[in-house]
């Protein structure tokens, strides 16, 4: 049991949650090379990814072990840091009226 519900049901709500911030994130990006703000999607996504990180503290097993994992956030770092840069590298929003 994961916070009253069972290790599935928890597992299928972390899931669905992280589904939704990668929904987001991937709506949201077109808009920041763009340079247009998205505030609203902008903290949906935020506090999704950040909801999704805290779920999975909650997780206790051994079972799983790091190698599989250390490979995909590996290829998922350099491919989000490479999009971070050409996000961060076009933003130009326009000045406040």
């Amino acid at each position: 049991m994961i916070l009253g519900m069972s290790v599935a049901a928890f597992t299928t709500l972390h899931v669905i949650i992280s589904l939704v911030a990668i929904a987001a994130g991937l709506l949201l990006l077109p808009a920041l090379l763009a340079s247009r703000r998205q505030d609203g999607l902008t903290a949906f996504f935020l506090a999704t990814t950040i909801l999704t990180s805290v779920t999975g503290f909650f997780f206790h097993s051994k079972a799983i072990g790091p190698p599989p994992f250390a490979a995909a956030q590996g290829a998922l770092l350099i491919l989000f840091v490479l999009l971070g840069f050409l996000a961060v590298k076009r933003y130009r929003p326009a000045p406040a009226p």
